[in-house]
């Protein structure tokens, strides 16, 4: 979401008064979609919730980028439709990738696990909006749309991958073991 801003209102001409809907959608999707998202991932394989809350996101993207091909109303509409969707990922992905690094992290690493999974989103938070105003500032703004669609759908792509490198259980899917201790 860092070049959201300067992309919404430089690029796409969006009033950033507007932008105040677009994170009351994004915030409401968060809040609504909690209710439901963890009943929705129960049962389901890790590396395909990772990997729907990556495409989800490149969804969002490509809506929010429309709004650049439309004007007044209409660039309004997909940029707060755009963050509203891109808020339904966050809650499959919120629940979930935590969950996946505890698994795999062996007992005695599990706090560095953890830091460095919480690590990425402090880098992430740093590059991301020099990399945005860099690029919407020199007026590559499509670059770094097909920069961060690209990125997001690549994501996607690796974390169904992933699913290989897996065992059932840190893929979130219980293990015939499981099962039978739960029905006992």
């Amino acid at each position: 979401e860092a070049g959201l801003a300067a992309y919404a209102v430089d690029v796409a001409e969006v009033p950033a008064r507007s932008l105040g809907w677009a994170y009351a959608a994004n915030t409401s999707a968060i809040v609504i979609g909690q209710l439901v998202a963890l009943r929705f991932i129960k049962g389901r394989r890790r590396s395909a919730m990772l990997a729907t809350a990556a495409g989800i996101w490149s969804a969002a993207w490509v809506v929010m980028s429309l709004s650049d091909a439309v004007t007044g109303l209409a660039a309004i509409v997909a940029i707060v439709v755009g963050l509203g969707v891109f808020g339904l990922g966050e809650t499959l992905w919120a629940p979930v990738a935590p969950a996946i690094v505890n698994d795999l992290a062996p007992e005695e690493m599990r706090g560095r696990y953890n830091a460095l999974q919480g690590m990425t989103w402090t880098v992430a938070s740093i590059i991301g909006p020099a990399l945005a105003g860099m690029l919407i500032g020199h007026g590559h703004s499509h670059v770094w749309v097909g920069c961060v669609v690209g990125g997001t759908a690549a994501a996607s792509y690796l974390f169904l991958r992933l699913r290989r490198h897996l065992t059932d259980a840190q893929d979130g899917r219980p293990t015939a073991e499981a099962t039978a201790v739960g029905r006992a």
